[in-house]
């Protein structure tokens, strides 16, 4: 391993000199020798490792040391997994793609599956946000099947609400009802208060629009109960919100009541 070029890089990534860092990498990558593939592989580790501690504050710079460890180490799964959710929090989204499906073929070959389930999780979001439901639906269906063999209860709840999603949009509202019922279940088992207050308002919300006014109310006060108890300040926005829907919905009833 050549402690001299790794040296040089890192000098030059705390400088803050990219352009110089680029090029020591990129002769390192032409050398085809047993030393460099060591210094590599070395590399690609440490540039994964340090996009981690940076991406809170320098998310831009954290994805082009995550370009340079995919480079380094093209078969380093949980570094291409680490590129796309970068791309995907900045709306990088078919970056991000290609990122996710290069994790997903490596972690599929080595038979990791909570990284298998890692993911095809992330790249079903990805191909939802492309308007790909199909597609997405197939791997979040996947990974829920996964978070099951392993019996993990919390991540069968996010699959279960990401699933509802799909229904959701796909117009499909009786599934959706039905996955995030399984998804509340499962948060209420674990006692996880902002699991169910979410899921208790989208249930409240799929109520509304199938004009189901009581059950719509005890599900959006519910949650609303419990958004105000944790002090979530965005939930409690959004149950109001969807009270003033109910509170409207209520008004037409009553109208029709009396003009019947």
């Amino acid at each position: 391993m050549n402690e001299a070029l790794i040296q040089q890089v890192l000098g030059a990534i705390i400088q803050n000199n990219m352009e110089l860092a680029r090029g020591i990498i990129e002769e390192i990558v032409r050398k085809d020798t047993s030393e460099s593939a060591e210094t590599r592989r070395s590399l690609s580790i440490l540039f994964c490792e340090l996009s981690n501690a940076i991406e809170e504050i320098e998310v831009e710079k954290a994805i082009t040391l995550l370009g340079w460890s995919t480079r380094l180490n093209p078969e380093a799964s949980y570094a291409w997994y680490r590129f796309g959710h970068l791309q995907f929090q900045v709306g990088e989204i078919e970056g991000a793609q290609f990122a996710f499906t290069k994790s997903l073929d490596l972690t599929r070959v080595a038979g990791d599956q909570e990284m298998i389930a890692m993911a095809t999780g992330s790249l079903g979001l990805a191909h939802q946000t492309l308007g790909e439901f199909e597609k997405a639906k197939g791997l979040h269906e996947e990974r829920l099947s996964i978070y099951k063999k392993l019996e993990k209860r919390n991540g069968m709840a996010i699959e279960y609400g990401n699933l509802a999603v799909i229904y959701q949009i796909q117009g499909n509202i009786e599934s959706s009802v039905e996955m995030m019922q399984k998804s509340l279940v499962i948060h209420q088992e674990l006692n996880n208060e902002r699991g169910i207050a979410y899921q208790l308002n989208n249930l409240g919300s799929m109520y509304l629009m199938q004009d189901k006014v009581e059950l719509a109310e005890i599900c959006i006060q519910g949650s609303l109960e419990i958004h105000t108890r944790i002090n979530h300040q965005e939930g409690v926005i959004v149950n109001w919100g969807n009270l003033g829907i109910l509170n409207k919905l209520q008004g037409h009833v009553e109208l029709e009541k009396h003009a019947a």
